[in-house]
């Protein structure tokens, strides 16, 4: 039986195990939609030239832009730089309209600018219902929540912080204001919150989580890499108790002893 007379799912099989996939699809024209699925689902920018080279890849090909679903925005150094600065990014993510699954790498000083919403409002707000955010620099804890505004839907929550801050762990940083407290916004679409870093599982976060009612429909919380103390369990118990009928999963992987605990 020759090549071409193979049956799609066999191609596709084929495909899966193929580094290159080009000449394969200038031979089997019907792999062509396949190809473009794997190649494109899931895309990664990681500075300005990427980001022109994929505008330019859909001006050409309008169709590949709903086969993504996934983006990560990164940034290529340390810091605040060209990726989010990029002014071709806003009109790339107006060309997305499949996006689901949202991740930004290395905010800074986004975190405190009003870029953010402005780069974000472009998106479909209903259908991004996954979101990563990691941060680069110390980011305070109700200042992270006032940012998910620009995340009216998402369901699936991962923040993530960098371990590289001189601030005290146990304090956390400077303490929340008890009026911005109170005034954070709830998020009733968050089922899942992870948040991964000693920095964003510090005593201020778990006093927000436990005081604003964030997110009242919680299902499954994950604290990552978190330092424990007498303090942060005291937090954590208050935290659970926001959810009593809703919170489901608790998950504490790679949790660190504090000499303070005993």
């Amino acid at each position: 039986m020759s090549l071409p007379r193979l049956s799609l799912e066999i191609k596709c099989r084929i495909l899966d195990h193929l580094d290159s996939l080009s000449s394969i699809a200038l031979v089997w024209k019907d792999v062509l939609l396949p190809i473009r699925q794997r190649r494109f689902r899931s895309i990664a920018v990681v500075k300005d030239s990427h980001i022109g080279r994929l505008f330019d890849i859909i001006l050409s090909e309008p169709k590949i832009a709903k086969l993504i679903h996934q983006l990560e925005v990164a940034e290529y150094g340390y810091g605040f730089g060209d990726t989010y600065e990029c002014p071709i990014l806003p009109h790339l993510l107006a060309r997305l309209p499949g996006i689901s699954n949202l991740k930004l790498n290395k905010l800074c000083t986004i975190s405190h600018s009003a870029l953010l919403p402005h780069l974000l409002a472009v998106l479909p707000p209903s259908k991004l219902t996954k979101v990563s955010l990691d941060f680069a620099e110390w980011t305070e804890a109700y200042r992270i929540l006032f940012m998910l505004h620009s995340f009216p839907h998402v369901e699936d929550l991962r923040i993530s912080g960098r371990a590289n801050s001189t601030r005290p762990v146990e304090h956390g940083g400077p303490g929340v204001d008890i009026v911005e407290l109170y005034q954070a916004p709830a998020f009733e679409s968050v089922k899942r919150l992870e948040l991964s870093g000693y920095q964003l599982c510090c005593n201020d976060m778990l006093r927000v989580l436990a005081h604003s009612g964030a997110f009242p429909n919680l299902e499954s919380l994950t604290l990552a890499s978190a330092t424990v103390s007498g303090g942060w369990m005291k937090r954590l118990g208050e935290c659970c108790a926001r959810w009593p009928t809703t919170l489901r999963e608790l998950r504490l992987p790679s949790l660190w002893l504090a000499c303070t605990l005993l």
